[in-house]
C-alpha cells in the first residue's frame, strides 16, 4: 500500500542521498509513516505551478550534483513530467524514481467532492480521479531506462538501496 511504500522509501534510501518527495499524497505519507533515522539524507519537496508538475525535473537537479538521488512521486505527477525521463536517460543521472501508480489522483478520494451526494461518481472519476491506464515501465523503457514493476516490499527496498549502475 502507499503508506508502506513511503516507509520503505525512507528506510531504504542510502545515506548521503537526496530524497525528493512529490506533492499530494507522497509527501503526506512520508511525513506520517517514515521512521526516524539518524542517517544523513537531504529531503526536498517541489511544488510546481499546479502543485504536481516538475517534481521529477527538480529531482534531476539534485542528481546532477552527482549525489545518488531518489524520488517518490504519484502517477499523475509523473504524467505531468514524463519528458524528464528523456533528460535522465540522456545525461545518465544517478536517480531512482518510484512512481506510486494508483491510476489517478488518489488524494481526491479524501476530499468532499468524493461524496456521491455532492458529485456524480462518473464525473468524479473523469474530472478528479483522472484514471489514465499508463504503463510507466513501458514508458521508462521507451526512453532506454531500466524499469521494474513491483508490489513486493523486499524487492522495492532492494531496488532503492542498490540502484542500477545505469539510468
Amino acid at each position: 500500500n502507499e503508506l508502506a511504500v513511503a516507509h520503505i522509501v525512507a528506510a531504504a534510501t542510502p545515506a548521503n542521498s537526496t530524497l525528493t518527495i512529490g506533492s499530494s499524497m507522497p509527501i503526506r505519507d512520508l511525513d506520517a509513516f517514515a521512521a526516524k533515522d539518524s542517517k544523513p539524507i537531504r529531503v526536498f519537496g517541489n511544488r510546481g505551478a499546479n502543485g504536481i508538475d516538475g517534481v521529477v525535473s527538480a529531482a534531476l537537479g539534485t542528481a546532477a550534483s552527482g549525489t545518488n538521488s531518489v524520488v517518490l512521486v504519484g502517477d499523475v505527477s509523473m504524467l505531468h513530467d514524463v519528458g524528464s525521463l528523456g533528460a535522465a536517460a540522456l545525461l545518465g543521472l544517478p536517480i531512482t524514481i518510484i512512481v506510486i501508480n494508483n491510476d489517478g489522483g488518489g488524494i481526491f478520494h479524501f476530499l468532499p467532492q468524493h461524496d456521491p451526494a455532492l458529485l456524480d461518481p462518473d464525473a468524479f472519476d473523469t474530472y478528479l480521479a483522472t484514471p489514465h491506464g499508463t504503463d510507466f515501465v513501458a514508458v521508462a523503457r521507451a526512453f532506454g531506462i531500466e524499469a521494474h514493476h513491483t508490489t513486493d516490499a523486499s524487492e522495492l527496498a532492494d531496488l532503492i538501496a542498490h540502484p542500477a549502475p545505469r539510468p
